[in-house]
């Protein structure tokens, strides 16, 4: 059953011990000591009702190799992986009840029986919990390998975007039916800016409801800090409310986009009020700073210990940040704000590339190298720099060719090269958040081949694991990301992976909003080795539906919006107008 529905689902078969699977059928008999392992097909969210008779324990996984890990006594457990504690059995009723009061995200869901006789299930069935709707927009071409990792990309934002008071602190949006956009639907389930901006752009091409973007984005920037040494500042996320500065700043590009798309006059006048402060915060950061460059202690994304230090990532995160917010100050009137952001933003540009760049490496750095140390390119800071014009463009085909040298593997491009032994986060791990960047950053250089071969080995060395969700992380051997010595289970459907779904809509289709609410939008699609791509984007207004094959094609839009540019097909397309929503 497809994601989005309202209706109970229930498993299609189940798992005997040491047998092979057949299709689920109630009542299901279960000897001592015997296990059952019921699998719903795919992996879902929802909230698990079972009835029947006996005790068991209960587990639940989104791969079967996880249940090794279940078996050993350090492991770690927490409602998004398990309803109860396993050394405790469940007693279930005649009358179907819930196993966990929260919602759970799985795809297996193992019964034990712990007692000394029989015991039978009797009935089993989820009521989903992600986002009601079933997405309007579309991605289809003539290569089934980047059809299957577009849908991989759109079902995991979708399974990451749940109701506000099943977060890992509960949350309460003001906008819709309070659904929020998670990192993941088992862990973290936590609103993070710097996860939300990537996420985000899939949900606003493909949902018509933006009422969870706007939810997540009032909830961080509602929690904005007051009143101490950092007033102004947006905190990195919404339930927890930490502190990673360059989080902050892609939570203002965020804003600034999802105005862009939405044309949303609630949030432009929430914004009016918040990002002055934010402002005022930024430009006392730079000025405080001896060296010119915001100095970070932290960093969510890296993990990894900083002592006040110019991350060159968060200068590049600044630096779209603020070119979003010179925007976004220009939509909402304030000529002296908007004059301010493009002063801090000039600055940084003008000195970035001098600053950060690596002639040894032919790569921007990761970090400042102290005496003694290795120089290291970090994947994300170079497709930033890319996109957001930091990087000369002379030397922009050199950085292209940099994150192929230093980055790439068979599964994917890793964070950090050289490696940094001893942190399994980069130790030669993939992130689909990063490697989603450096997709759009070699579409948007025009580098449209090595996007869509790159775009197809981070998703494919997934699907071959068995997977139609997007990880958090996984390792360049394309082993699943399971820390037994830690009994922690990384994510299996994290939504900052989504960017690359986007990314395809965005330059193979080439549509792209000017104007908020789309009503004035680009047309510009890149040609590549595809014989054929389709699909559909939502605007406020209706779908914009695209068709190029082999150079000619036809666009399908709203009459209420305005197109500019004809893109490389020019006359060769031709141009619909339709009647609006």
């Amino acid at each position: 059953m497809a994601l989005g529905t309202t209706d109970n689902i229930t498993p299609y078969r189940y798992i005997p011990e040491q047998e092979t699977s057949i299709e689920c059928a109630f009542p299901c008999k279960v000897e001592p000591g015997q296990s059952i392992i019921l699998d719903w097909g795919r992996k879902r969210t929802g909230w698990i009702t079972v009835s029947g008779r006996g005790y068991f324990e209960i587990t639940c996984a989104s791969d079967l190799r996880i249940f090794d890990v279940f078996a050993q006594p350090y492991s770690y457990f927490d409602p998004g992986v398990c309803p109860a504690n396993p050394h405790e059995a469940v007693e279930l009723s005649r009358e179907p009840g819930l196993i966990h009061p929260g919602m759970m995200a799985l795809r297996f869901l193992s019964l034990k029986n712990t007692g000394n006789i029989p015991a039978i299930i009797t009935f089993v069935s989820m009521k989903p919990s992600e986002f009601p709707a079933q997405p309007s927009g579309s991605f289809e071409c003539s290569d089934e390998g980047i059809n299957t990792g577009w849908q991989m990309g759109i079902d995991t934002v979708h399974l990451c975007t749940q109701p506000g008071e099943e977060s890992q602190t509960p949350v309460f949006g003001p906008f819709g039916n309070g659904y929020v956009q998670w990192d993941g639907c088992r862990r973290d389930r936590e609103i993070w800016g710097g996860d939300l901006r990537p996420a985000s752009l899939a949900w606003y091409y493909n949902w018509e409801d933006q009422t969870p973007i706007a939810n997540s984005l009032y909830l961080i920037m509602s929690a904005q800090h007051c009143g101490c040494s950092e007033h102004g500042l947006f905190p990195g996320s919404a339930s927890s409310h930490q502190i990673f500065y360059e989080w902050a700043f892609w939570e203002t590009v965020c804003l600034w986009e999802y105005i862009l798309h939405t044309g949303d006059q609630t949030l432009m006048r929430f914004a009016a009020k918040v990002m002055p402060i934010f402002l005022d915060w930024c430009e006392r950061k730079f000025r405080e700073s001896p060296n010119g460059w915001i100095l970070a202690s932290s960093s969510w994304m890296y993990t990894v210990p900083l002592k006040d230090e110019p991350l060159p990532a968060l200068q590049a995160a600044a630096a779209i940040g603020l070119g979003a917010m010179e925007k976004l100050f220009t939509v909402l009137n304030d000529p002296d704000c908007a004059g301010r952001s493009r002063t801090l933003h000039d600055d940084i540009v003008s000195r970035f590339h001098g600053s950060f760049w690596s002639d040894e490496l032919k790569s921007y750095l990761f970090v400042q190298p102290k005496k003694g140390d290795i120089p290291r390119s970090d994947l994300a800071t170079n497709a930033w720099a890319i996109l957001g014009g930091l990087t000369p463009a002379s030397n922009v085909m050199t950085v292209l060719d940099s994150m192929n040298r230093l980055h790439r593997t068979d599964a994917g491009s890793i964070n950090i090269s050289p490696i940094l032994d001893g942190i399994f986060s980069h130790n030669g791990s993939i992130w689909p958040y990063a490697n989603a960047y450096e997709v759009a950053a070699r579409f948007h250089a025009g580098d449209v081949n090595g996007a869509l071969d790159l775009f197809k080995r981070y998703t494919g060395t997934i699907t071959e694991m068995g997977h139609n969700t997007l990880f958090e992380m996984f390792y360049k051997d394309g082993s699943l990301p399971i820390q037994k010595h830690m009994g922690d289970i990384l994510s299996l459907c994290h939504a900052w992976a989504a960017q690359g779904s986007w990314a395809l809509q965005r330059y193979l289709l080439g549509a792209a909003p000017i104007k908020p609410g789309w009503t004035e939008f680009s047309f510009d699609p890149r040609p590549s080795y595809l014989d054929w791509v389709r699909g559909s984007i939502v605007t406020p207004q209706g779908p914009i539906d695209i068709e190029i094959e082999n150079g000619r094609g036809k666009v399908a839009y709203p009459g209420s919006l305005s197109i500019v540019g004809a893109g490389i097909y020019g006359s060769r397309m031709e141009f619909i107008r339709k009647q609006p929503y």
